[in-house]
């Protein structure tokens, strides 16, 4: 917030009176008009021309020096070397992951094969309400069983 906006901020929350006090007090005068020239005067307020320090302007363009430029370069550059690694890790890393998908489904598809071939061979009848009860370790044996 400038200097002025906090001045407009104070002046338009002072009272009538406080702010006569204050331009008084800066001025030296009193500010309170008498009856005689309230009737000869306008009903405007006069407010003192407050001096403030001028703030500078800037430049609509401003040219940096050769080592800011570089330095400021050189991060850029550090960045873009950055992300082409991110990317190429990326890029390897949605290739394995797809082959790893590709080898998960192709050996779900040889389990349900196989579970599908004990079934037969133990003479098992498909959609009889049968379901094969597969054990969390090796040490333990299939199972099908009616429900």
């Amino acid at each position: 917030m400038s200097v002025l906006d906090k001045i407009k901020e104070l002046v338009s929350s002072m009272k009538e009176e406080e702010l006569e006090e204050v331009l008084e007090s800066m001025s030296g005068t009193k500010t309170e008009p008498s009856a005689q020239d309230e009737s000869e005067q306008p009903q405007e307020e006069e407010s003192p021309e407050l001096d403030f320090p001028e703030i500078p302007e800037f430049p609509d363009y401003i040219e940096c020096s050769p080592e800011e430029s570089a330095r400021a370069l050189q991060i850029r550059d550090e960045i873009r070397s950055v992300r082409l690694m991110l990317s190429d890790l990326l890029i390897r890393f949605e290739s394995q992951k797809n082959k790893l998908i590709d080898i998960l489904a192709e050996k779900e598809q040889v389990f349900l094969q196989e579970l599908n071939s004990i079934r037969v061979n133990h003479g098992v009848p498909e959609n009889q309400g049968y379901t094969v009860n597969i054990p969390d370790g090796s040490d333990q044996l299939l199972t099908f069983t009616k429900e």
